[in-house]
């Protein structure tokens, strides 16, 4: 039997059947040391089914991917602490919840696109130097990655944290502009548009950091789209991140930007770019140009995010490179 569907009602469910069988499968895989690659294919593909009805439980497969490739590699995966933790959240879930979504057509939630904010992170790994940069409207924000951040996380994982805090801080700060909405965003990083678009685990590091935006889009009432665009038509946010303040002044002399922001409405959590306000000093023909506001990304928020982006991804390689003894499970 698969999914319900109630076309009264307008709802989509999982069978009763169905929930059973996808608790005696974690409860079989959990209760071992090892598991058999026939087990973590028989788990994922019941937990795949459940997530065809609750979409958002689609971004807590990542651990159990990561094991099925290790799994069809070696035989068995090692039942790990941080897959084991994946695992119980389903197990709450399915404990908790009535197995029923909502069906909405699709004309209801088509995506308006006046609001939309770009966003860039640029590194070199020979340097270990990196940084982050985005705009939205008049309101903007660069920042540096450390030498750890940029050693343990790749590129998709450095565009995917800088438009989580990027998002983060306009819900604080203009939660009017996001409440009830659908909108657009864009990023040049192909790998992680797709991640939160086509709503698929992907890496440990990545279902994370969309994990995290969609508390964001739970907590204050919005949904996200992110177009990919070409890097030389993510300009102003490719220019920032990587400190070009010549670019970043052509790109405001080319471009109509609205002053959609004063300092009064930032009032603590106003930034200040050195490097920009040395530029602009020393530069010629600035005085139309549009007001920017600069906004500084907490230091806490961001190292906590990053650092529970790198322990994902360490986690994820440390697994790849495992190989586990001859012998059966437990």
């Amino acid at each position: 039997m698969g999914v319900i569907f109630d076309l009264v009602k307008m709802e989509m469910s999982v069978p009763e059947d169905k929930k059973d069988k996808a608790l005696h499968a974690i409860e079989q895989a959990v209760g071992n040391s090892f598991v058999f690659v026939d087990a973590v294919q028989r788990l994922l593909g019941i937990l795949v089914f459940v997530g065809r009805v609750l979409l958002s439980g689609m971004w807590h497969l990542s651990r159990s991917v990561m094991a099925l490739r290790v799994a069809a590699r070696n035989g068995y995966v090692r039942m790990s602490e941080e897959w084991n933790e994946e695992l119980q959240w389903w197990v709450e879930l399915l404990n908790h919840w009535n197995c029923k979504a909502l069906m909405v057509p699709e004309r209801w939630i088509a995506p308006t696109y006046d609001s939309v904010f770009f966003t860039d992170a640029s590194r070199s790994e020979a340097k270990l130097v990196g940084g982050a940069g985005g705009i939205f409207h008049n309101l903007v924000f660069q920042f540096d990655f450390n030498a750890d951040e940029i050693r343990g996380m790749e590129i998709a994982d450095l565009e995917g944290i800088t438009h989580l805090l990027f998002l983060h801080e306009l819900c604080l700060l203009c939660p009017e502009d996001l409440a009830g909405r659908r909108f657009v965003t864009r990023c040049d990083n192909q790998n992680f548009c797709d991640a939160v678009n086509r709503k698929k685990p992907g890496t440990p590091s990545m279902a994370f950091l969309v994990g995290e935006m969609h508390k964001l889009m739970a907590l204050f009432n919005f949904d996200v789209r992110i177009d990919f665009v070409k890097s030389k038509d993510n300009e102003m946010a490719d220019a920032l991140s990587r400190r070009a303040w010549a670019r970043v002044l052509n790109f405001l002399r080319a471009h109509q930007v609205q002053s959609r922001f004063t300092k009064s409405d930032v009032k603590g959590k106003e930034g200040v770019c050195e490097g920009w306000e040395k530029f602009v000093a020393a530069a010629t023909d600035t005085l139309t140009l549009p007001p920017l506001v600069w906004i500084h990304i907490q230091d806490e928020r961001r190292s906590k995010t990053a650092s529970s982006v790198t322990r994902r991804r360490q986690w994820a390689r440390s697994m790849l490179r495992e190989r586990l003894p001859v012998g059966g499970q437990d």
